[in-house]
């Protein structure tokens, strides 16, 4: 229910942000209405407008990949049942309207490096990743397209010019 606030949270952590990604997706989360259902490209536009980000919605993936080489932060509506690979298990706790936000478009045509609130992987050291993730464009494409939306997602810009995809 907060993958919209959380893929925001990510895209402020990247603009410079000093919170707990946690308690900032919590914070960003209590600023949307109807979150508790979910989060529509409007609410996640507005909410990202008070801290400094223009939005847009995009439908092609030229769009996708031009906004990311501009240092644009590309959050992506997708149906999860579709979206292959995945770290998490099938099953009707998991599978939704999910947002995700993509971050490098590989050089390989094949590849789309993905954050994915869902993804939690416990790290031999300790702490847990959740970090971008390896994702095909087919799979991405559809779980895309297996959405009811015209739209793709949100392409949001730093109003200050922040490249918000440096990694």
């Amino acid at each position: 229910m907060r993958c919209g606030p959380a893929s925001c949270a990510s895209v402020l952590l990247d603009a410079g942000w000093q919170s707990d990604p946690w308690a900032l997706t919590l914070q960003l989360d209590a600023e949307v209405p109807g979150a508790a259902d979910g989060t529509t490209s409007a609410d996640l536009i507005a909410l990202m407008d008070k801290y400094g980000f223009d939005g847009r919605t995009w439908q092609h993936w030229s769009e996708m990949r031009d906004a990311l080489a501009l240092g644009e932060a590309v959050l992506v509506l997708c149906d999860n049942r579709y979206l292959t690979p995945r770290s998490y298990p099938p099953g009707a706790a998991w599978e939704a309207m999910h947002w995700i936000r993509a971050v490098v478009a590989s050089d390989r045509d094949d590849l789309v490096y993905i954050y994915d609130p869902l993804t939690f992987l416990p790290q031999s050291a300790g702490p847990t990743y959740q970090g971008p993730m390896a994702s095909s464009f087919d799979g991405l494409n559809e779980a895309i397209s297996a959405t009811p939306y015209w739209e793709s997602g949100i392409i949001l810009t730093s109003r200050v010019g922040i490249n918000l995809n440096q990694r």
